[in-house]
């Protein structure tokens, strides 16, 4: 072992500890590395702390002699110790830490491969006039100044079919959406979104196209494991359900059931009212489904703004908004072949994360507000 007798100082989160009598062994989390603190009470005196002065998730400083070793990277005798602030909280930090970093790398690689794709990046808004088409309720509030009533986005499609409208082939759009609706494992009032839309492309090319996408990040997460196999099968809807056609939900028990990553095609027509029709009873749709979770839905965008608008006005709760109506208009004077897809960010990063609800791959997931009195 070889030592450097400058005195060092670190600070940071302390991931771990283990007391041993006189000794003791912090692990801590400073920066992007860990650096183990060596505390002896030979060496601390009356400043050795105990058990419950010193607790995983606290933040130290320390200051000591640095140590090299083969068996850790970073290591230091402690001469002196300051806790400079005490975890309140039950919360797993250093696996928090873990997964935010994964999340971040997840949003890294997806704008990678679309810029290499040719897909441009366009921002859209958050808050909108009147709502968007949807079957679930949306978050409305209303202007101070103009005195509007606004809605949160529900789904970015409207906005990336009138952008794709006016030239651009080939754009995406990363961003939260908001839907006023239960709260599950999977599901949370706030989620994030990529979307993206493709003039001229048709559903085979954005299955073709999610399929290397997905491959491609969870490749570079080194993942492999969670698509068991290098190939995404592809099959029809009806063969998805059949061997659960006798249950009271078939296609849900076939997702629970389903271990393997699989793409789902030509989805039943009530499904979605802005999907082209493949036939009389089906879409022109695909899911691709990864551990009983639907990371990416895809469509064949309906192109005829009389029929878009039949479909959308049968929707319960529909109202025609300001948005709605400019892409109906722009559509009249003209629209290309269009398909369109999103993928679930935070469903992905809770499978590149192994995490079993979507709460622990979010830095700050949406939660019940806790009611004080006084």
């Amino acid at each position: 072992m070889e030592t450097n007798q400058f005195p060092k100082k670190y600070n940071g989160r302390v991931i771990k500890s283990r007391h041993f009598g006189k000794l003791l062994f912090l692990d801590i989390l400073c920066g992007d590395k860990i650096v183990q603190g060596i505390l002896t009470k030979d060496s601390l005196k009356d400043r050795f702390p105990t058990k419950k002065q010193i607790q995983k998730g606290d933040i130290v400083g320390i200051g000591g002699v640095k140590s090299d070793s083969e068996e850790r990277e970073l290591s230091v005798e402690v001469k002196e110790i300051n806790i400079l602030s005490k975890n309140n909280t039950k919360d797993l930090i250093e696996s928090t830490a873990d997964n935010l970093k994964s999340r971040s790398e997840l949003t890294y690689n997806l704008r990678s491969f679309l810029r290499g794709e040719d897909y441009v990046e366009v921002d859209l808004p958050v808050i909108q006039e009147g709502d968007t088409p949807s079957k679930s309720r949306s978050f409305s509030t209303s202007h101070v100044t103009i005195g509007e009533d606004l809605t949160l986005r529900k789904s970015m499609d409207i906005f990336l079919r009138r952008i794709a409208l006016r030239g651009l082939d080939k754009i995406y759009s990363i961003g939260p959406n908001f839907r006023n609706e239960y709260i599950s494992k999977d599901k949370i009032p706030e989620f994030n979104m990529l979307s993206l839309i493709s003039n001229y492309a048709g559903v085979e090319d954005l299955i073709d196209l999610s399929k290397r996408l997905i491959s491609f990040v969870i490749s570079q997460s080194d993942k492999e494991e969670i698509l068991c196999s290098k190939e995404i099968k592809t099959i029809d809807y009806n063969e998805f359900v059949s061997p659960f056609s006798n249950t009271e939900h078939p296609y849900t028990e076939a997702k629970a059931n389903m271990k393997k990553p699989v793409i789902i095609y030509g989805l039943p027509s009530h499904s979605n009212s802005i999907a082209k029709q493949k036939n009389a009873n089906t879409l022109d749709e695909f899911k691709l489904i990864i551990r009983g979770y639907t990371v990416v839905h895809g469509y064949s965008d309906l192109n005829d703004a009389k029929i878009l608008k039949e479909k959308l006005s049968k929707q319960k709760g529909f109202v025609n908004s300001g948005e709605l109506e400019s892409l109906l208009n722009e559509m009249e004077m003209g629209c290309p072949p269009s398909s369109s897809m999103g993928l679930s960010l935070d469903r992905l990063s809770m499978l590149i994360c192994g995490t079993k609800n979507i709460r622990d791959a979010m830095a700050f997931p949406f939660s019940r507000i806790e009611k004080h009195n006084g």
